[in-house]
């Protein structure tokens, strides 16, 4: 059985990490409150810009824009985002499950672009190959930094290196749940040019637009795809904020539960060390008498 010296210096240090849980629990709920704004706050525009595509792209007939330009997909991209730290219980395990599973079931190549340290450190040494790698992408991360990288990726789309550009990342559900989620960016699917009745006759049949509705349509879809990109970069990043915050608050409880299994082991082995001595000093009373 331990010693008393043995378990205080153990309740010790129990102590010490969980005021260290706590404190990382309140950062990241500080950060968590930021970050769910701005990917909550990033819907509106989101679904506004979606619903202007579908009625204009109905006036407009033939090729508008590369990025709408569908072939045979001979080779795809796919886009991993993961954090640069750890200690978030399995929000990137979780994703990287469905990665694997998706590359394996993949009927073409597939390269890959690796956001975050840890989706460097899962992929990197596998067989696939890593087209572009960026490890500290959220220590500066902002609009313009995500727009820079998804003009590199547009471009490797628009050079036809890549047919299709895939997206993995974990869907900022509530502070509990982020759900790991791939779905296709590039090109843009044939739903998101078009409405869910097409016999619904489109608002702006009777506008005259200057610049024409091409020309509009050619600005607005980069816009779109960015928006899309910028906002799976917004859920990813909450959602790690998210699942840090649940799994240092589930730490603190845990090393709670232990401080107080270990103060109640330390009383037992004082109460017995206590009973020992009391007995020992009545044995020898009895003996001298």
């Amino acid at each position: 059985m331990a010693n008393l010296r043995d378990i205080r210096n153990r309740i010790k240090s129990v102590k010490s990490t969980e005021k260290i849980t706590r404190a990382m629990k309140m950062v990241a709920a500080a950060k968590l409150r930021r970050a769910q704004e701005a990917a909550t706050g990033s819907t509106p525009y989101q679904k506004k810009i979606d619903a202007l595509l579908r009625e204009l792209s109905q006036t407009v007939t033939g090729d508008v824009h590369p990025f709408l330009h569908q072939s045979d997909v001979k080779k795809r991209l796919l886009v991993i985002f993961s954090s640069d730290r750890g200690l978030c219980g399995g929000f990137n395990n979780n994703l990287f499950k469905q990665v694997h599973k998706n590359l394996r079931d993949s009927p073409v190549e597939t390269d890959v672009v690796l956001i975050g340290k840890k989706a460097h450190g899962q992929f990197a040494n596998k067989k696939y190959h890593v087209e572009i790698k960026v490890e500290d992408f959220w220590l500066q991360f902002d609009h313009p930094h995500a727009k820079k990288l998804f003009d590199q990726i547009g471009r490797l789309f628009l050079e036809n290196k890549y047919q299709q550009v895939d997206i993995a990342y974990n869907d900022f559900v509530s502070v509990m749940s982020q759900v790991p989620s791939i779905k296709t960016l590039l090109p843009m699917t044939k739903a998101e040019t078009k409405t869910a009745q097409a016999s619904q006759a489109s608002p702006y049949k009777n506008y005259h637009f200057k610049p024409s509705e091409k020309a509009i349509l050619q600005s607005l879809i980069p816009k779109a795809l960015m928006s899309t990109f910028y906002g799976a970069c917004l859920h990813s990043l909450a959602g790690e904020y998210g699942a840090r915050m649940t799994s240092m608050d589930s730490a603190s409880r845990n090393a709670g539960d232990m401080i107080d299994s270990l103060t109640l082991k330390m009383n037992r082995v004082r109460q017995a060390a206590i009973t020992s001595e009391l007995v020992e000093i009545i044995s020898g009373a009895e003996a001298i008498s």
